[in-house]
């Protein structure tokens, strides 16, 4: 999947097996590009700043290249670059929000139509510095399971226990 996170999927595997033995032929993940929308749209919507590797990766989950994004954005292509190497400052705050909502909206637009948010969101968001947060044992993680509405496949971030 790409995603410099952990991301963990419950119930959203399908195996295949063999009539004759039982043995196990394949995995797959139905819906793969719904599950990439899901944990990319949830990702933009978590206030803690994103590293280089979490904006290359929201670039990628909607399909822009480094040039179209930095246009997008203002910016130099090649300060785009370094921003995703971590060889330079990361974006400011309002250009991260921006990002994070034009993604969003993105993703609604193209892959995840059923998938909601409020713009209102990201006028109350405060990107928190990432050396400011707290991590369960130094991993962020990210859960995922599939459900079924109306007959159509949908990833939702699993509410914590």
């Amino acid at each position: 999947m790409g995603a410099p996170f952990e991301v963990v999927i419950e119930r959203a595997v399908t195996k295949t097996q063999c009539a004759l033995c039982g043995c196990e032929l394949g995995t797959t993940i139905p819906d793969m590009k719904g599950l990439l929308a899901a944990v990319a749209m949830t990702r933009a919507l978590d206030p803690f700043r994103l590293s280089g590797d979490e904006i290359r990766f929201l670039r990628k989950a909607v399909g822009w290249k480094g040039k179209d994004l930095a246009k997008i954005l203002e910016i130099s292509p090649e300060h785009l670059s370094r921003c995703e190497k971590g060889a330079r400052d990361f974006l400011s705050a309002g250009l991260e929000k921006y990002l994070r909502h034009f993604a969003c909206e993105k993703i609604k637009e193209s892959y995840a139509p059923a998938i909601s948010f409020d713009l209102t969101h990201f006028e109350r968001m405060r990107i928190t510095p990432v050396r400011d947060a707290t991590y369960d044992g130094g991993v962020r993680q990210y859960r995922f399971r599939r459900v079924l509405v109306t007959n159509t496949q949908k990833y939702v971030r699993k509410k914590a226990a």
